[in-house]
């Protein structure tokens, strides 16, 4: 069923990133170019990173804005993914991944 509002199938949030591996967080993807301008700046400050088990996934966590976050993921194949993120949202998904034991929390 399609949303009339939106033209989207209900539920559906366009921006959404389903492949942001935060759990539980509204995460809209950026183009390749602007995530690593955004990370290299000297005023964005790492906050954390997450290794899985495996360690060939691994999560950045910068603070961009008082109110913005980016998620930097870089896959198994080494391919870099960004994402915006509200800062807000981070503590509840770090408390979360660190309660999975498949994640590896670094500060």
């Amino acid at each position: 069923m399609e949303s009339h509002e939106t033209g989207h199938p209900a539920g559906e949030r366009p921006g959404i990133a389903p492949s942001c591996p935060l759990p539980g967080v509204s995460a809209r993807p950026l183009s390749w170019e602007l995530g690593e301008r955004i990370v290299a700046e000297d005023a964005t400050r790492r906050r954390l990173t997450l290794s899985n088990a495996s360690g060939r996934t691994t999560v950045g966590v910068f603070e961009a804005t008082d109110h913005t976050a980016v998620v930097a993921v870089r896959t198994p194949v080494g391919r870099r993914k960004y994402y915006e993120v509200p800062a807000a949202a981070i503590d509840r998904a770090v408390d979360a991944v660190a309660d999975d034991d498949s994640w590896t929390v670094e500060s």
